[in-house]
């Protein structure tokens, strides 16, 4: 299905963390290529986030073995 539709560009929507970007071309095939840490606080029932987000945009081939991404 992500295929055929080819091109998403969206932010901000239903379960992202804020700022966490859903994207994709033809060019860059993978959707979500954005990270933030988070850790459960147990004595306040919650989860926080643990430093900034982390942007790994255009980069997710360069950083993955070729034999993960082809297989």
């Amino acid at each position: 299905m992500l295929n055929t539709l080819g091109t998403i560009d969206t932010k901000d929507i239903g379960l992202l963390v804020e700022g966490v970007t859903a994207k994709m071309s033809a060019n860059d095939p993978f959707l979500a290529e954005n990270l933030q840490l988070i850790q459960y606080d147990a004595a306040n029932k919650y989860f926080t986030n643990v430093g900034d987000l982390i942007v790994f945009e255009g980069k997710t081939a360069e950083l993955t073995p070729k034999d993960i991404i082809e297989n």
